[in-house]
């Protein structure tokens, strides 16, 4: 009698069971296909809240819905998009989607190919589409779901702090370890989570005294800003080439796979032997160039603040960054990237940064492209040429972002024919190789013709980061130089995972040996190559005792010379790992003080500058 009354009262009512269902069968679903695309844990208990969340928008979607088909589609299209994405992206960067990434949304979709945009951008006008269609507002149902939808994201935000700490404990979330968290609670409730931490961790401007003990810390006192750091009267400035290459690696790395010729030019391989193989540690991985270049350029480490892209997080302030730095000293400071002027918001970065001039698309002519990318050689050319048209008089910084070398791996066949060959064959590993075969000859050409035309010339080459050559790190993996995810990375892989070539040549004196460096340590390298040796801020940055650090959200690579590598993770508690990490906090109180603050600390290193030049003049 029990189970009759329960069946009528189901059929009666059987609508409400409709959202509870569906989430239930789509769930299974989208839990097997993500583990046929990438690792994921297994279905679990643990993973309770983060289908309750799924129930949750559901239940928002229905309420809203003309027609169950149409609803039920619409679910489908949501929670694909939520749980292919991660594994998706996991899959080719090795870390699940964050708010960040919906930042980059649009600089995204317009460096992938056209295939790649429809999948990513078809879903989510299909969803958009068809709620549209389905819409239909429901008296009761609908008037509760647009309540909820106010009621419970002012809570969370109210009580964002509380809730993320639940969260980590919970699910025992490591701060350094994002697919670990994703497996342990799922995507919706890490997507969430990621969305509370973007609201509650957003920079705040710190107050005069935190600086001033921040300063303290650093060991930043009238010794350190005025014996060690003083402008020597013989300063010459010379002509500086900083050329960012893009996805610039030694495929030779990979030792076991062989290839029918080597992948770079051989000029190219010999100067960078001169420098001793000089690396530099890149803050990301197949993408995101614009952090690379905020280091290069400023001096600051970029992941003070998790994975921000730092052209887009909201910088307010003009930094005292390399190009404004030597523009105070009669340069002519250059930017050339051959890309729309806005991308990554580079308009407005650039010009914060003290850039004089910005070369971007409507300045270039497209003569010689490989795909959609202007060639290396067409690039330096134009650039070349555009910069010396002006201030012949004056020193100058001329910075270059290329573009070839950029993914799908594309040539121009009728000019650049590719031959070299990969054993065994991995088809986007043999693309990448061809590109870089051409892109460092015609750097080789570029750099010929600069030291023919002003021997003194300080020229800096680097790559930007690493590629994307498979999903799961699959050319790295077969090259035996990596695993298949960042959970299992060893320090010694997260070196090789970081490191793209550095080529410095110091004028006359030729390609010089750094070691291995951080982006963020080269500003104070060219500025001292330079003899520029007043004070800046770029200084405040500089690692402790001789150490050169890569820092990453919640861990941090320790090069120590002569030392194997060494990772470093929040809550580590040893004499290195706390130094290092207490030396992080500092430095991000001064980061977020030059970007978004008072420039508290400026003045005060101003202060103290100008109080030594009062007591020796001369100086």
């Amino acid at each position: 009698m029990f189970l009759k009354e329960c069946w009528v009262s189901f059929v009666k009512h059987r609508r409400l069971f409709i959202p509870f269902i569906s989430t239930a069968i789509f769930y299974v679903i989208f839990h097997t296909i993500i583990r046929r695309l990438y690792f994921f844990s297994a279905l679990s208990f643990n993973l309770l809240p983060d289908f309750l969340i799924q129930l949750f928008f559901a239940y928002i979607f229905f309420s809203f819905s003309r027609k169950t088909y149409l609803f039920f589609i619409e679910q489908a299209i949501f929670m694909g998009i939520i749980f292919i994405g991660h594994a998706l992206k996991c899959r080719y960067f090795g870390a699940p989607v964050t708010i960040d990434d919906f930042y980059s949304f649009l600089e995204l979709c317009f460096i992938i190919d056209k295939l790649q945009v429809l999948f990513i951008v078809v879903p989510i006008l299909s969803l958009i589409t068809i709620f549209l269609i389905n819409f239909k507002i429901r008296k009761f149902a609908s008037s509760v779901s647009f309540v909820m939808l106010l009621i419970i994201p002012a809570v969370l935000l109210f009580n964002a702090g509380k809730i993320i700490k639940g969260i980590e404990s919970h699910f025992n979330y490591w701060s350094w370890d994002e697919l670990h968290n994703l497996n342990k609670s799922g995507g919706s409730m890490y997507l969430a989570y990621r969305g509370l931490k973007f609201l509650n961790d957003r920079p705040k401007p710190p107050d005069s005294d935190s600086v001033s003990s921040a300063l303290a810390e650093l060991n930043i006192n009238d010794e350190t800003i005025t014996e060690n750091f003083v402008l020597p009267e013989g300063f010459k400035p010379r002509n500086t080439y900083l050329i960012l290459m893009e996805s610039l690696w030694d495929p030779l790395l990979l030792k076991k796979i062989v290839f029918t010729d080597d992948p770079w030019d051989y000029e190219f391989r010999k100067i960078w032997g001169e420098t001793k193989n000089s690396k530099v540690l890149t803050p990301v991985f197949g993408g995101g160039t614009a952090n690379p270049e905020f280091e290069l350029l400023t001096g600051h480490p970029a992941n003070l603040y998790g994975n921000k892209i730092m052209f887009k997080s909201g910088i307010i302030n003009h930094i005292p960054a390399l190009p404004a730095l030597l523009s105070r000293y009669g340069y002519e400071a250059y930017a050339f990237h051959p890309n729309i002027a806005g991308f990554w918001n580079r308009d407005n970065i650039y010009y914060r940064f003290g850039f004089n001039y910005y070369f971007y698309e409507k300045n270039f002519v497209f003569d010689d492209l490989n795909g959609a990318f202007l060639s290396n050689e067409s690039l330096y050319k134009q650039a070349y040429k555009l910069a010396n048209k002006r201030a012949a008089n004056k020193p100058k910084f001329v910075y270059i972002l290329t573009f070839t070398g950029h993914p799908p791996f594309e040539l121009n066949e009728a000019k650049r024919p590719g031959y070299i060959k990969s054993n065994p064959p991995i088809k986007a590993l043999e693309r990448y190789a061809n590109v870089l075969k051409y892109c460092t000859k015609e750097t080789v050409d570029f750099i010929k013709i600069i030291k023919k035309d002003d021997p003194d010339a300080l020229i800096v080459i680097c790559g930007d980061h690493l590629p994307i050559l498979g999903g799961k790190f699959l050319a790295f993996k077969a090259g035996g130089l990596l695993d298949d995810s960042l959970g299992k990375f060893t320090a010694a892989m997260y070196l090789d995972y970081t490191s793209t070539p550095l080529i410095i040549i110091d004028g006359k004196n030729g390609p010089v040996d750094v070691g291995t460096v951080a982006f963020y340590e080269l500003p104070g390298i060219i500025l001292r190559l330079l003899d520029f040796r007043d004070f800046t801020s770029i200084d405040l940055f500089r690692p402790p005792d001789n150490l050169h650090v890569r820092i990453f959200p919640n861990l941090s690579l320790i090069i120590q010379e002569g030392q194997n590598p060494r990772l470093c993770k929040r809550g580590d508690e040893n004499k290195l790992c706390s130094k290092v990490l207490r030396w992080i906090e500092n430095i991000k109180i001064i980061d977020s003080d030059i970007l978004f603050g008072k420039h508290l600390s400026i003045k005060e290193l101003s202060e103290k500058r100008d109080a030594f030049k009062e007591k020796k003049p001369g100086f």
